[in-house]
């Protein structure tokens, strides 16, 4: 018999949600704030330690270690700490770049080889009724991921590094909201109810 969902069931998504945010918004909000009141070197430091804290949190309510936090922190505390031994902003400034084609490759390259990365990381929130769906999924995810490199490259060589910060700080989470919002009308077309899936 299929599983009803209770409000309160139905609500763990949205907070969840707004936990990822909080996770999210803080470090980005902490490294503006320190650039403003510090430069790009202080903004950096800060932005490192904010991510550890984020970790930490995420860490505490999980009750587990998350994959994807844990690879991206690791990343911002190289490429920070390159950055602030070097004193060279371009090197922090270009780790978006890196992530985001890094990324990218992972889903196309897991694509060439015949397996579905993004299934594979979603897979205890998201279950796709087919194969096409999730790569018409994985497709969308990669050209988004290295649309947002190359902006990011357009950004910090063309313009101040006060621009490249408000951009990576005011600019960037409303576009990956954005991206995720534009997906949901092909998500709920395709998406499996847990119900179903649990009795697969």
């Amino acid at each position: 018999m299929a599983r009803e969902t209770t409000p309160a069931a139905a609500a763990v998504p949205v907070l969840r949600l707004k936990e990822r945010l909080t996770y999210e918004l803080g470090p980005l909000v902490a490294f503006f704030v320190g650039s403003q009141l510090g430069g790009i070197f202080v903004g950096t430091g800060v932005f490192m330690g904010a991510t550890v804290l984020a970790l930490a949190a995420n860490l505490l309510r999980e009750h587990r270690v998350p994959l994807t936090p844990l690879a991206s922190t690791l990343v911002v505390l190289a490429f920070g700490a390159a950055s602030l031994l070097a004193e060279e902003s371009w090197i922090i400034m270009i780790r978006p770049t890196v992530m985001n084609w890094f990324y990218a490759a992972i889903l196309l390259g897991g694509l060439a080889a015949g397996r579905l990365v993004l299934k594979s990381v979603l897979r205890r929130s998201l279950v796709l009724d087919g194969t096409r769906a999730w790569r018409v999924l994985t497709l969308r995810a990669s050209a988004y991921l290295i649309l947002l490199g190359v902006l990011n490259e357009i950004t910090w060589r063309f313009f101040p590094v006060d621009v490249w910060v408000a951009f990576k700080t005011f600019a960037v989470l409303p576009a990956n909201l954005a991206f995720i919002a534009a997906q949901a009308p092909f998500v709920h077309r395709h998406r499996v109810p847990p119900a179903a899936a649990g009795d697969a």
